[in-house]
């Protein structure tokens, strides 16, 4: 927990935007969870995501290397990011970190006591209960500020807005993965993703009523309109 609100007072955020930094192909990655990023950070980091031996474990390694902001010698490099429709984002923290394999070990990030502390103070639900709809998760993010917010679910908007600010930049969709990566492998000299996972359509196992359609659209507003998606 400490670490926690010692990211708040350090950067008025829990979880500050993540810069990973690949000098070898000149490119820097904001992560933005939820949209492919194990497979975009095993693609710059291929050996470190063979010797963890797992996604989290390879996870909280590679967070060492991760700088929040872009480095002075990393002016010139291709900074880029991957976006993602904010209700199958939603959806998708949903079915991993609440009603997945995750929650039911659980392993979720969101079973550790600062998050369950925020979804009782602030949602009024106990998040570790697997059997938890998805609208009253919806619900209870729709009401967490974006600050302590966890990173599967916080605002897309800010990291839009940090990698724009490069000078040299690229912002991909998770529905045009392939495509947008080839651009990417084009600047970059990057490899081919192995390890993305391209089953998490919209509504897949979940289903969303009118009045949480409402409430993710004025959750995310500013993600609707900075990326450009329709509700």
């Amino acid at each position: 927990m400490l670490d926690y609100l010692a990211q708040l007072a350090r950067h008025g955020r829990i979880d500050p935007l993540e810069y990973y930094v690949s000098d070898a192909h000149r490119a820097v990655y904001v992560e933005n969870a939820k949209v492919a990023c194990t497979a975009i950070k095993a693609a710059l980091y291929p050996d470190s995501f063979e010797q963890a031996g797992g996604q989290e474990i390879f996870h909280e390694r590679l967070r060492a290397k991760a700088m929040h902001g872009l480095p002075d010698h990393a002016q010139g490099y291709l900074v880029f990011t991957f976006v993602r429709h904010p209700l199958d984002r939603l959806q998708s923290c949903y079915r991993d970190k609440v009603a997945g394999s995750a929650a039911a070990g659980g392993r979720s990030i969101l079973h550790r006591r600062f998050h369950r502390g925020i979804f009782a103070a602030w949602g009024g639900v106990d998040i570790r209960r697997g059997d938890l709809p998805f609208e009253r998760f919806a619900e209870a993010v729709c009401r967490i500020p974006d600050r302590i917010s966890d990173r599967h679910f916080a605002s897309q908007a800010r990291l839009v807005r940090a990698v724009e600010a490069a000078p040299h930049h690229f912002i991909g969709r998770m529905e045009c993965l392939d495509r947008d990566w080839a651009t990417i492998r084009e600047k970059t000299g990057l490899p081919v993703l192995t390890h993305a996972n391209r089953s998490g359509h919209r509504g897949e196992g979940t289903t969303t009523d009118p009045a949480t359609l409402q409430r993710v659209t004025r959750r995310y507003a500013a993600d609707f309109r900075a990326l450009g998606y329709q509700a």
